[in-house]
């Protein structure tokens, strides 16, 4: 195996693993953050007092900022594809292999248009 191809791999092995672990760490506490301040959860008034105190916001404000963090964490996993694609672009350009570069650039364009026609329609 060429030292490139290493680098390469490398770069995106450590994209991949920072998209899901953030993702996954952003999923983990959003549904945390959820469970606390589910109507279940918050029969107790210290419960609801503590987290009003920590995190000084209201009581109907912890839900919504719960589920923000958990879609921000979906959000992450969904676009870590589409940053191993930039990766692999950027690490191909680095490398000078313009064959690769020309094939990534096409599915990173193509995932770019797959986005904004979703986005657009």
């Amino acid at each position: 195996m060429e030292v490139s191809q290493i680098t390469t791999e490398g770069r995106i092995r450590t994209v991949l693993r920072a998209g899901v672990g953030t993702s996954m760490a952003l999923m983990f506490c959003g549904v945390v953050l959820l469970q606390l301040t589910g109507d279940r959860m918050l029969q107790t008034q210290r419960l609801n007092e503590y987290l009003q105190s920590v995190m000084h916001v209201s009581r109907l404000e912890l839900p919504a900022i719960a589920r923000t963090i958990a879609y921000t964490g979906i959000l992450f996993l969904i676009l870590t594809p589409l940053l191993r694609v930039f990766t692999a672009l950027a690490s191909f350009v680095i490398d000078r292999n313009w064959k690769f570069t020309a094939v990534s650039f096409i599915v990173f364009a193509m995932l770019i248009g797959e986005i904004v026609y979703a986005v657009t329609k």
